[in-house]
């Protein structure tokens, strides 16, 4: 991680971050695992068929025919998961998802602490790991969980700018 995500960092790993983040990666587990089967519905099946035709080499294709009804963030990053494990398991975008995240609640809580102060961070990064909602999103394939963890680095770098004048 860069440098100037954990500048002191060091002597805090032993706070409740640490805990957080170590159940809130148990909990995600269980959730990937529970949900291992979970059908594709809806958006989903799209995202899935244009993944897997980027990572088959057939372009950015849905029912056989080039598109662009759909944004290519989201499936052009599926397509290199996809391509580096060597599977079109959704179960690997799945536990992607999980990993993101658990990142995006280290960076809340790195975004609430510089804001606020260290309890707001702790705070932040408890209730973005547990919310329910973001938990059950990790195991759906939409854009959601990428999209939110872009937004907070984009927040957070953008802070950090403001408060250092350097890129």
């Amino acid at each position: 991680m860069a440098p100037f995500l954990v500048k002191n960092m060091g002597k805090r790993w032993g706070s409740p971050l640490l805990w957080i983040l170590g159940v809130g990666a148990i909990v995600r587990l269980l959730f990937l695992f529970y949900m291992a089967d979970l059908e594709l519905r809806m958006d989903e099946v799209q995202y899935q068929e244009i993944a897997v035709n980027l990572t088959e080499g057939r372009g950015f294709a849905l029912n056989g025919r080039l598109t662009s009804w759909r944004p290519p963030l989201y499936p052009i990053v599926l397509s290199v998961l996809y391509t580096l494990t060597g599977t079109t398991d959704p179960v690997v975008a799945r536990g992607f998802q999980a990993i993101l995240s658990l990142l995006n609640g280290l960076l809340v809580y790195l975004l609430g602490r510089r804001l606020f102060g260290e309890r707001v961070g702790i705070g932040a990064a408890l209730l973005f790991t547990f919310y329910p909602s973001f938990l059950f999103y990790n195991n759906h394939l939409l854009t959601e969980v990428l999209f939110t963890f872009l937004l907070t680095l984009t927040g957070y770098c953008f802070l950090a700018y403001l408060q250092t004048a350097r890129l």
